[in-house]
Order: structure tokens, then C-alpha cells, then sequence
């Protein structure tokens, strides 16, 4: 050990190495806590116009290896380094803070000075690399820096801000998400939404996972991890790599959905079903149950009106117009466009707007694009999280998504990558590295691990279910948006003192919830709604044996005994029963939860969840409808005021949801 000296006031001004190497050098010169090296790596890290990004990132993860050397019993050293950086040095903060950096302990125990492994100092080297798990950058770098470098790595056109039409208080509940930010994300989230740009991929765009800036494999959206966060923010859509970063696509093999006619972008509607969504669904979870909904939230729109073209920025109109604008492959694109407006127009009368330039506005009336930019995302999807740490997973990442070869060393990396994500905290394995899935199996196979990955496997299935339940309650549904694989993802939180891993529920464009202004609940489209949602969760069968949902991809990451898949499948429906329970008991009791829904909507929901428990409970069979019970059914409803269409229909939808309805009766049957 170099230095003794404690860190306090009065201490000298020192000449930072700001050189790599050299830096790497000084850094294992020594293997115990040095005060004047750690004021030296402070210097670089706040040296902006000095050192590289890549070196004060360096520097901040060394920083953190000599905050953990300083002895437990060295309190007041630590809380004098907390406030040499800039960050809460009063004890308490300082003791977290050890807890929180404990999450890399295992790595930074592996630096030995000269005696430091090769191999563990590349793996050093490696987390350097990703600045949203290097506690100490986040008082490196400060916003202004931060968004420019954001910029540096994306394309830029011109937007314009928007909002939703109807008032309705989305966009005060967003100023109040990003007001309820921390700081830097905060600061970051409304330079990015101030400026009249949107922001599009571009070649300088990486794709490698935890970078600042990720345009992740598989997605045409931009993801924003600050240095030392835990948080994430996105924008969606950012387009297509290459020259059109939008384009008109009508079908695959087979047609593609409406939205996806509008390949690399958003559709504008789609962009208000998701802020409307997310802001409706926020409010009922939090009345209900007094915290946030695990769902991402939009804070802010915008409306394209230029775009990347083949001669620089081009309207909306002109690129999708003119052959020079859009560039390559623009018959194709105009093929496909008609073929979008046919079917958008079908059965309607047509526009009168013929010619090259009607038929771009024809399109455009369905698809004018906007962006969003959503905060409480997670790039770590689950149907991705399953693939990546699947046998294929290093192939799927470097070969066909990076498009380049890797070592040994790096699909390891990649992994304690993943697993560090889905863990929260992880003890590598002792074990020599052999190969990719024994690998992940010999992780998953210590002690230590294997008791955290149950217990987070359990607390997921309950995280599920009581998300799930809390929208059966309310009569809300996805059509299985949000419950898909690809839209719902895992995040490690640093929360209450310790790391957690906590899901979130994304893309609800399509999630229907009960408002003020709802009108009457309609069970045949609810019931499909629904169905489709646990489809999602389970699959086909409702069968916890045979899941491919989302409980088959936790299963897949997790990899759990049968008997912790059977404890999972019970906690998923406990918290779903006890989740809905509580709400259908709000939305009776509680005047703020009946403010939010239109009363129709409570009155009609409520006629149908008798229906529903009276077949269960007197209708004999649960397979069939009798006759008895249907006439008795009739004689209910037209009571009740409901003509005989609606009669019919409610009751057909018993009889053709029957087998969701029976596996699923908790939700009627309280």
C-alpha cells in the first residue's frame, strides 16, 4: 500500500494519468485501499476535456474496487471518499452504498495487483465497458455531456411535440413521472424531449448490451442506460439500419398486422394507444393497490415531419414520393404501399386522391408516424433473456447479430452479462469454462445462485399474477400485447437497500382499461381479451406443465426443479386470486377508484361477473350451457333492462369461453 493519507480537506491538487494503459498500470500496482491513488482516479473521472469517456468509465470501476478494500471498520474513510466523488456521504448512504457495489464484488476481490489473473483483468476490463454498472460515473458525467454523446451515435430529423387530442391529464401525469426521476435521467429525459428532433438508428448505433446508447438486436428501438443507473429509458421507433430507415410493408409469407404496414415506425395512433394505456393503467394500480404499476410510461411524443433520406433530411411526403429521396428499393416500397391502401380502404369509399402523391397521403392517413419516448422499460426481454442463454445464445448475439466472430472468453462474458441481469448478485462458478450451456449450467448449479434464482423465480410468478389479477378485476385487457414474451422484460433494481429483479410490462398500444368516459363493459370482446392474456402468461392449454408463455421462458432462463415450477404455478395464481380480490374490492369501496371508471362501465361489469358466478355455481356441468339455467339467465337480464341481443351474446360468450372461464373462475367467483 502506497498511501496511508486520508481523504479530507486540504488535500492537495494532484496531476491525474489520464493514459489507459498507464493508468491500468498504477491501478495494479498495488492490491490494498490507496487514498491519493483513489483522489487521482476522481481527477480523471471529472476530467471532461481531459481523459477519454472509456478511461474515466475505467476509472470509476477502480474507484469502486478501492471503496471496497477500505475495512469495514473504516466508516468515516469510506463516508470522506463518498464525498471526495459527490455522492450522499452521510452513513447510512455509505453503508448502502457498500451493498450496492457488492453486486460486482466478486470481480473486484479478483484484483490482486500484479498478482491479477490475465483472464480477470479482461473481465475487468469488459465492465468498464458498460457504464450503467459503474456506480461512481454516474458523478462523472453530467447530463449536458451525457445527451451529447446520446446525439453522436443516432441520426436526427425534425418533430415536432405532440400530445393526446382528448384531455384526459396524460400529460401532467407525465411531467409528474419525469419529475419523479432521479436526477440525471431526469435531466437527460427532458433535453431529449425538449428538442424539436426525433432520432433514428444510424451506423454509428451499437447493439452491444448495457451500452449508453443500444439499438438492441431484434428491435427497431433505442435504448438509454445512464452511467450508474438502473433505470432505462426508450425511444420507439427509430427505424430500420441502412438507407430507409422507414418503408411500406404489406406481407411476409402472409399479410403483416395493420401497424407493421409501416415498417421502422410507429403509426401515430398506435403512439397515443400506448400513452393512453400506460397513463389509465398507472392511475387505477396505483388507487388500488398505493404503488407504481410494473408497466413502462410514455413522457413524451412527437410527431415526424422529416426523415433521413438519400439527400439528407426529406419531408414526410417527398420520401415516400420521390424515387431520389427514398433511394433503393423504392418500387418495391410503392408496390407494397398500394397494396397497404387497398386493404385499408376496403370496403369504404375510396379517396379522391389519385396519383403518385394521393396514394403517399392515402397511406399516411393510417400511418403518419410519430415517436415516444417511454421510461420504465427493459431490454432484456424475455423471449431474448431465453434465446441468449439458450445453447444458441452466443451464435444468436455475436455471429448473426453483431456479425462477427468471438472467443471463449467474450460468450463467458456474455453470460455473466445475462446472468448478472436475471440474478441481480452471482458467485461465478469454480469450474473451468468447457462450453456455453455448461457454463450457464454451472452457474445456475452453485449454492448460492440457485437459491437466489428460485426465490426471484417464485417472486416473478407473483409479480405475473398480481399484475394479471389486478387487470382481471378491473375487466382490462391486452389481446396479450403486454403478456407476450418479447414485450415483457426483466431489470435489476437497486431497491430498499438490496438488488431485485423486478418485470416490466410494455407496447400497451392495445391494452383496454375502464375509464371515465368508457361506456358499458362488453364481455364478448373482454372475455376474448382476456383469454388471449393468459394464453400468454401459460399458453393454449392453461396447463403449468406444458407453459411456452411467459412462464415457459422464465423456466427457460431460471431453470428450475419441478418442484419450484409447481410452488411458481401456485404463487402465480395465489397472487392473480389475491390480486383481483383486492381490486374488485376497491372498485366497489373506494371513491377514488369509482371516480376513475365511468359508471356504466362498474354497472354492466358487475351484472356480467353475476352471470359468470351463477353459471359457475348453478349451471350444473361446467362443460355446457343447460337449458334450464339459460332461460333463468334470460329472465336475469331482461330484468335487468337488456334487450335480447345482448342477452344472446352474453350467454354465447359463456358457452365459447367456457374452458378460460372454468380455469380462471377465481376471477368471477368471489
Amino acid at each position: 500500500m502506497r498511501s496511508q493519507a486520508k481523504i479530507g480537506p486540504g488535500t492537495v491538487r494532484i496531476n491525474p494519468v489520464t493514459d489507459r494503459e498507464a493508468l491500468v498500470d498504477k491501478f495494479l500496482s498495488g492490491d490494498r485501499y490507496d487514498s491519493d491513488f483513489c483522489l487521482e482516479l476522481i481527477a480523471i473521472g471529472k476530467a471532461r476535456n481531459i481523459a477519454s469517456w472509456e478511461t474515466r468509465c475505467l476509472a470509476a470501476l477502480m474507484l469502486e474496487t478501492h471503496f471496497l478494500r477500505i475495512p469495514a471498520r473504516s466508516i468515516q474513510e469510506r463516508q470522506s471518499l463518498a464525498r471526495a466523488v459527490g455522492c450522499p456521504d452521510d452513513e447510512p448512504s455509505v453503508r448502502v452504498l457498500r451493498r450496492r457495489l457488492s453486486r460486482l464484488k466478486y470481480m473486484h476481490l479478483r484484483m490482486r495487483g500484479r498478482a491479477t489473473a490475465r483472464e480477470a483483468l479482461l473481465d475487468f476490463l469488459h465492465i468498464a465497458t458498460q457504464p450503467c454498472r459503474l456506480w461512481f460515473a454516474r458523478w462523472f458525467f453530467d447530463a449536458d455531456e451525457i445527451a451529447s454523446r446520446i446525439l453522436a451515435s443516432v441520426r436526427t430529423s425534425r418533430g415536432v411535440r405532440d400530445g393526446l387530442s382528448e384531455t384526459g391529464g396524460w400529460l401532467q401525469a407525465a411531467r409528474e413521472q419525469l419529475r419523479d426521476l432521479p436526477q440525471p435521467e431526469q435531466q437527460v429525459a427532458a433535453a431529449l424531449a425538449a428538442q424539436e428532433h426525433v432520432y433514428w438508428v444510424g451506423s454509428a448505433t451499437p447493439s452491444e448490451i448495457n451500452g449508453l446508447v443500444e439499438y438492441p438486436l431484434g428491435t427497431i428501438v433505442l435504448v438509454i442506460k445512464l452511467p450508474g443507473s438502473d433505470l432505462e429509458l426508450e425511444i420507439k421507433r427509430v427505424g430500420l439500419r441502412g438507407p430507409n430507415v422507414l418503408s411500406a410493408l404489406f406481407a411476409r409469407e402472409t399479410s403483416v398486422p395493420w401497424p407493421h404496414r409501416l415498417q421502422g415506425g410507429s403509426a401515430g395512433c398506435t403512439i397515443d394507444g400506448e400513452a393512453r394505456g400506460t397513463f389509465r393503467i398507472s392511475a387505477l394500480y396505483r388507487a388500488i393497490h398505493g404503488t407504481e404499476a410494473p408497466v413502462s410510461f410514455v413522457l413524451g411524443i412527437h410527431t415526424v415531419h422529416t426523415l433521413p433520406g438519400s439527400t439528407g433530411n426529406a419531408g414526410l411526403l417527398a420520401y415516400f414520393t420521390e424515387r431520389e429521396e427514398f433511394g433503393g428499393g423504392f418500387d418495391e416500397m410503392r408496390a407494397a404501399m398500394a397494396q397497404c391502401v387497398e386493404a385499408f380502404e376496403e370496403g369504404e369509399p375510396a379517396m379522391d386522391l389519385p396519383g403518385d402523391l394521393g396514394l403517399t397521403i392515402r397511406y399516411l392517413k393510417h400511418l403518419a408516424p410519430k415517436q415516444a419516448l417511454i421510461s420504465g422499460t427493459s431490454s432484456f426481454r424475455l423471449d431474448m433473456l431465453a434465446r441468449y442463454l439458450s445453447a444458441e445464445g452466443p451464435d444468436l448475439y455475436f455471429r448473426q447479430g453483431l456479425k462477427r466472430d468471438y472467443p471463449a472468453a467474450e460468450a463467458r462474458r456474455f453470460a455473466n452479462d445475462l446472468l448478472s441481469e436475471v440474478l441481480g448478485i452471482f458467485t461465478p462458478p469454480s469450474i473451468p469454462y468447457t462450453g456455453y450451456p455448461e457454463y450457464v449450467k454451472s452457474v445456475l448449479s452453485v449454492p448460492a445462485n440457485r437459491l437466489r434464482a428460485d426465490r426471484i423465480y417464485l417472486s416473478l410468478m407473483r409479480q405475473i399474477g398480481s399484475f394479471h389479477g389486478t387487470l382481471a378485476g378491473l375487466g382490462a385487457y391486452t389481446k396479450g400485447e403486454v403478456f407476450v414474451a418479447r414485450n415483457a422484460g426483466l431489470r435489476s433494481r437497486f431497491i430498499q437497500g438490496r438488488w431485485q429483479v423486478r418485470i416490466c410490462f410494455m407496447d400497451h398500444d392495445n391494452t383496454v382499461v375502464p375509464w371515465k368516459d368508457c361506456g358499458e363493459f362488453d364481455p364478448v370482446t373482454a372475455v376474448e381479451g382476456m383469454w388471449i392474456d393468459a394464453r400468454f402468461i401459460l399458453e393454449e392449454t392453461f396447463s403449468s406443465q406444458r407453459a411456452h408463455g411467459e412462464v415457459g421462458c422464465l423456466r427457460q432462463i431460471y431453470q428450475p426443479a419441478a418442484d419450484v415450477m409447481e410452488a411458481g404455478t401456485k404463487a402465480l395464481l395465489d397472487a392473480a386470486l389475491l390480486a383481483c380480490g383486492k381490486t374488485k374490492a376497491a372498485v366497489g369501496n373506494s371513491h377514488e377508484v369509482r371516480s376513475l371508471i365511468d359508471p356504466v362501465f362498474l354497472r354492466t361489469k358487475h351484472d356480467w361477473d353475476e352471470l359468470v358466478r351463477s353459471w359457475l355455481r348453478e349451471g350444473g356441468t361446467r362443460d355446457s350451457v343447460t337449458a334450464e339455467w339459460e332461460a333463468g339467465a334470460r329472465r336475469t337480464l331482461a330484468a335487468k333492462g337488456f334487450d335480447d341481443t345482448k342477452v344472446s351474446a352474453y350467454i354465447q360468450t359463456i358457452q365459447k369461453s367456457r374452458r378460460f372461464l372454468n380455469a380462471f373462475d377465481f376471477f368471477f367467483d368471489l
